[in-house]
């Protein structure tokens, strides 16, 4: 169902009367995602070009979504008028739903949706281009448009079949919605708004029929027009264009200081498209910024870059996802020979071991993956058998995975190409493959595709996107899924109001995310505090961890939640009955406070299930702390530390993950080794013998 009532505004004014026939579109923007005010959808910036998606840019506005002030509601009608010679031409058409009320790029936008069709001469037809649920996080081509209700991308040409006589707007639109508006006439030296409301079938006194083919330049381009923001109040941050005159070449003479860039007059002062120069934007794929006198400044970084070098001119440059220089955040550099992978630093299989309850999974050299540990009938191991291992056995069909991720009976793997696959336990819908079957082998999950990280909670699995979104499924009895509601799902949906993440992690009944900026936002469970937002009160939705604003990764557990900062330092909070806040106490926190004694930690464990946690070092040490009843914390004991305790013989470790009763490391030659509770076989030695020292897991790498 679409969300919203109707949106103002047609820019052609749709006149009877007239005493010739009109050659025009309107385009008409309406959404399934929720928008407006602090919603998913704050604003919509539609772009028209002539002649196809590399063709000359003819018109670009972003319009602010929502009720009162500046800002308006959908659906949005933005009329197109065609020389009568040109109708031949096609018109390329992209309308951007922006999470940022002034507007983004097309690789910041929440969704996006384009056509390409042309025009009919002497009929007026309306263009739909919705904003569909479906489409959310959907990259497609600039010349590709997407399917509404599949989420799959084709030709944008193939818009035209959607194309259909214009009838009027809505009838149910509130009576002073339709806003009559834009240049009437560009033989006069400014633009006539016409903001007074009429109906469609009023004649619209200050447009005669001589002035339609005026709104053409001589070249015969399209022209589109759009709401003013305010009433006769120009866009927020770009001096309207000069309409000026034609000179006898057809280009168009400017005047007030504008000169002409591809044949329209454009303020190098203050247009971001033309900012000091005629295409010099200030906005790219990374960055999204604003001109003032002439110069651009950056006011937006899409999710994982940054603006490291101070230097507008080449925008977001750094990737602080992947940068070993800046790594996270910018000047955070990861240790020699350490990968940065996802913000985190790592090393070159970051990612590539992932401990569930009582099972642990990994990557081998070329993409495939092995398990050992618990099986059972949920088909934990993925090799289509049920019989526990206490060695690695071959998951079935895997041949390109980048990233595990496993909690009590389930595992999930991350491929290649941005598609997810889970198997075992499926009783909440944790597969995410639309139903509540187990499976012992790998199944895909429902529209994904373009997943970059992946976390794996009790019963609940979380991915992150490209668009700095995070989608999750499975088990919803606490909000975990961060959807507003406690409804399971077994499929995925999208946490809503979150749109820079750049990590996630799933806890047992809570998730949190690590956003652009450094901050971290956490939804679910918060009996204990691990929320960290003060409170012990569960959220539907994601709340903000108080006092952070440099963490590089966080993690979460069961009822508790740590995060490394930029410092290398750690700070945890949530439940603490085995000292697992690592503070030296048992006495739980609603808020950050400081693990004891750390201040060079480059990572923490990507996944842990129970009371304790550990810490990777600068130098490749590992300590751990928390409960300690099968030996998990690798010291030699089984007693419960409430600070850090450095595991024996590891010196080399490039990540870390953490089961119900075992830890597991990846060291730097490849080699896997675990400590801890071997009832089930999850060492990987070949026993079933509790170690309270690391093993190595038989046959890796």
């Amino acid at each position: 169902m679409r969300r919203g009532a109707t949106l103002l505004g047609s820019v052609a004014a749709l006149a009877a009367g007239c005493e010739q026939p009109r050659t025009e579109l309107v385009v008409r923007v309406d959404s399934e995602v929720a928008w407006g005010a602090g919603r998913t959808v704050q604003s919509v910036v539609l772009s028209v070009r002539r002649g196809g998606a590399n063709g000359p840019l003819r018109s670009a506005r972003t319009t602010a979504l929502g009720t009162g002030g500046e800002r308006r509601s959908l659906p949005l009608y933005v009329g197109v008028i065609a020389n009568d010679g040109d109708t031949d031409t096609p018109v390329w058409i992209e309308a951007l739903g922006c999470a940022d009320p002034n507007g983004c790029s097309a690789a910041g936008a929440v969704v996006a949706q384009r056509a390409v069709v042309r025009f009919t001469r002497g009929l007026t037809e309306e263009v739909p281009l919705l904003l569909a649920s479906a489409c959310v996080g959907v990259t497609c081509a600039s010349d590709q448009r997407c399917v509404v209700g599949s989420g799959r991308c084709e030709a944008a040409t193939a818009a035209q079949e959607m194309v259909r006589p214009f009838v009027g707007m809505d009838a149910s639109a509130p009576v002073d919605a339709p806003v009559m508006d834009g240049p009437m006439d560009l033989g006069r030296e400014a633009a006539v708004a016409m903001d007074a409301p009429m109906d469609a079938g009023e004649v619209v006194d200050s447009l005669g029929a001589g002035d339609v083919g005026d709104m053409i330049d001589g070249a015969g381009d399209a022209v589109a027009g759009d709401v003013p923001v305010d009433r006769g109040a120009s866009d927020d941050h770009v001096t309207p264009p000069d309409v000026g005159s034609a000179r006898s070449d057809g280009s168009a003479e400017c005047s007030g200081g504008q000169v002409e860039c591809s044949g329209t007059c454009r303020s190098l002062q203050d247009d971001p498209a033309n900012c000091g120069a005629c295409d010099v934007s200030c906005n790219d794929d990374h960055a999204l910024g604003r001109c003032t006198a002439g110069s651009c400044v950056i006011e937006r970084c899409a999710a994982s870059h940054a603006d490291c070098d101070g230097v507008a001119s080449n925008g977001c440059e750094a990737d602080v996802g992947t940068s070993s220089a800046n790594c996270g955040r910018c000047a955070a550099s990861c240790p020699t020979g350490a990968m940065c992978v996802s913000g985190v630093c790592g090393g070159a299989r970051a990612g590539g071991i992932a401990a569930g309850n009582l099972h642990t999974c990994a990557i081998r050299s070329g993409g495939r993956v092995v398990c050992w540990g618990y099986n059972n009938a949920v088909g934990a191991l993925g090799d289509g058998m049920t019989a526990n291992s206490s060695t690695p056995v071959n998951v079935v069909g895997i041949t390109d995975a980048v990233e595990l991720s496993a909690d009590v009976y389930h595992t999930c793997a991350r491929r290649a190409g941005g598609s997810l696959v889970c198997w075992g336990q499926n009783v909440y819908g944790q597969l995410g493959n639309g139903t509540t079957a187990n499976s012992m082998t790998p199944v895909p999950v429902t529209g994904l595709s373009d997943a970059t990280a992946i976390s794996s909670g009790t019963a609940h699995v979380c991915a992150l996107r490209a668009s700095g979104e995070v989608s999750c499924w499975g088990l919803n009895s606490s909000g975990q899924i961060g959807d507003g509601t406690t409804v399971n799902s077994a499929v995925p949906t999208t946490v809503s109001g979150l749109m820079d993440a750049v990590s996630v992690t799933a806890g047992s009944t809570h998730t949190c995310a690590r956003r652009a900026g450094g901050t971290v936002v956490c939804w679910g469970r918060n009996s204990n505090g691990q929320l960290g937002d003060g409170t012990v009160a569960d959220s539907r939705l994601p709340v903000t961890v108080s006092g952070l604003s440099d963490v590089v990764q966080v993690t979460a557990g069961v009822d508790v939640t740590c995060a490394l900062r930029s410092t290398g330092s750690i700070v945890c909070w949530g439940g603490n009955e085995s000292g697992q806040l690592g503070n030296g106490g048992t006495t739980p926190s609603r808020t950050p406070v400081a693990v004891s004694g750390l201040s060079d930690a480059v990572g923490l464990v990507r996944d842990f299930n129970l009371y304790h946690l550990c810490a990777r070092r600068a130098g490749g040490a590992v300590v751990c702390w928390g409960g300690n009843m099968r030996g998990g914390l690798g010291n030699g004991t089984t007693r419960d530390a409430t600070t850090p305790v450095p595991v024996a013989g590891l010196d080399d470790a490039t990540e870390l993950t953490a089961g119900i009763y075992h830890t597991c490391a990846r060291r730097s030659a490849g080699s896997v080794f675990c400590w801890g509770g071997n009832m089930s076989g999850q060492l990987g030695d070949g026993t079933m013998v509790d170690r309270a020292s690391p093993v190595v897991v038989v046959g890796l790498p």
